[in-house]
């Protein structure tokens, strides 16, 4: 089980819990198609001309730091 800390960002608790959600779904992502495959996939998911909902950062950002985490 993974421990997030949350001091360096300024997320409320909805905005932790789609962190986290971010996290473990890019998890599984890269558990069942590879590291590779589940960063294009999160960039296709996530283009940079779309803005997000603080809720979708917070996903984005959770999918983002277990792809930096595990590479």
């Amino acid at each position: 089980m993974t421990t997030f800390n949350f001091s360096d960002r300024r997320f409320n608790e909805q905005q932790k819990e789609a962190y986290i959600a971010g996290w473990e779904a890019m998890t599984e992502e890269v558990k069942s198609m590879g590291w590779a495959a589940a960063r294009d996939k999160f960039n296709i998911d996530n283009p940079a001309d779309v803005k997000p909902t603080l809720n979708g950062y917070s996903y984005a950002c959770g999918g983002m730091d277990c792809l930096l985490a595990s590479h």
